[in-house]
C-alpha cells in the first residue's frame, strides 16, 4: 500500500515537472516567432519597394524622342488651350501676328541704311565697311521669316505648294529687278556727280594746280620723265574725281532706299492677319 502511494506521488511529480517544462518552452518560442515575423515583414517590404524603385550607378533609359516645332514663326497673340490639355488634329491652339516683327525689321533696316549713308567715305577702313553691312542685315530675319506666315493666311492647306512656288518666283524676280534698278540708279547718279565735279575742277585754279604739281613731282621722284609724270598726274586726278562721284552716288541711292523702307512700315501694319471664326478650324501650328 505504501509502495502504491509512493508511485502515485512520483507520477504526479513527473507530470507537474513535464508541464512546467512545456510551458517554459512555449514562452521561449514567442520571441523567436516575433523575430521571424519581423524578418518576413522586412523582406516583404523590401521586395515591394524594389519593384517600384531602381538603384544603380549606370542607369540607361530607352525610348523615342519626337520633336515638335511650329511650321511657321511669329508673335503669339492668343493661346486657346490650357497646359496639359489634350489636342486633336486641326484644332486651333493659338494665334500669331507676325506684322509687328516685320514692322520692326523695316525700321531696323531703314535705320541701318541711314547710318550707312552718313558713314560711307573713301577713307573708311575694311572694319567699318563690314560693320555697316552687318547693321544692314540685322533686320532681314524679322522680315523674311514672318513674311512666310502672312503669305499663307487664308490659303487652304492643299495649296501650300503653290504659295511656296509663287513666293520663290516673286522673290527671285523681285531681286533681279531690284539689282538692275539699283545698278542703273548708281550709274546715272555717278555720271551726274562726275559732271558736277568736273565742272568745278578748273585748270589754272590754285587748288587744282597745287594738286597736279604735287602729283607730278611725286611721280618724277619715282623715275618718270616730266611729260609722263604730268600725263599720269592728270589720270590720277581723273580717277579721284570718278571715285568721289561713285561714292556720292552710293550715298544718294542708299538714302533713298532708307526712306522707301521706312515708308513700307505702315503698310505692314494694315496687312491682313488671321482671324479664325467659331466655325473655322485652321491648321494646327
Amino acid at each position: 500500500m505504501a509502495t502504491t502511494e509512493q508511485e502515485a506521488v512520483q507520477t504526479a511529480n513527473r507530470s507537474e515537472s513535464s508541464g512546467a517544462n512545456g510551458e517554459g518552452r512555449r514562452r521561449g518560442l514567442i520571441p523567436v516567432a516575433i523575430v521571424g515575423i519581423l524578418i518576413v515583414a522586412g523582406a516583404l517590404g523590401f521586395w515591394l519597394y524594389s519593384r517600384r524603385y531602381e538603384s544603380t550607378d549606370d542607369a540607361q533609359v530607352a525610348g523615342h524622342l519626337n520633336g515638335i516645332t511650329a511650321r511657321i514663326d511669329g508673335t503669339i497673340k492668343a493661346v486657346y488651350v490650357e497646359e496639359n490639355q489634350t489636342v486633336h488634329t486641326d484644332q486651333i491652339v493659338g494665334e500669331m501676328d507676325p506684322r509687328a516683327l516685320m514692322a520692326f525689321g523695316f525700321l531696323a533696316i531703314s535705320s541701318a541704311l541711314y547710318y550707312m549713308s552718313t558713314h560711307i567715305s573713301l577713307g573708311m577702313d575694311f572694319g567699318t565697311a563690314a560693320m555697316l553691312r552687318t547693321y544692314q542685315t540685322l533686320g532681314l530675319a524679322f522680315i523674311f521669316i514672318p513674311q512666310k506666315t502672312l503669305a499663307y493666311i487664308g490659303v487652304p492647306r492643299e495649296k501650300n505648294n503653290q504659295i511656296s512656288s509663287m513666293n520663290s518666283f516673286v522673290r527671285n524676280v523681285g531681286g533681279s529687278i531690284g539689282i538692275a534698278l539699283l545698278s542703273t540708279l548708281i550709274t546715272r547718279a555717278g555720271l551726274a556727280h562726275r559732271n558736277y565735279l568736273v565742272a568745278h575742277t578748273t585748270p589754272g585754279a590754285p587748288a587744282y594746280e597745287a594738286m597736279r604739281e604735287g602729283l607730278t613731282q611725286t611721280l618724277k621722284t619715282q623715275g618718270m620723265s616730266s611729260v609722263e609724270a604730268a600725263r599720269q598726274a592728270y589720270g590720277l586726278m581723273s580717277g579721284m574725281i570718278q571715285s568721289q562721284a561713285t561714292t556720292r552716288a552710293y550715298v544718294d541711292v542708299i538714302s533713298v532706299l532708307a526712306l522707301i523702307v521706312l515708308c513700307l512700315t505702315p503698310f505692314v501694319l494694315i496687312m491682313k492677319t488671321s482671324r479664325p471664326g467659331k466655325s473655322e478650324q485652321p491648321a494646327l501650328h
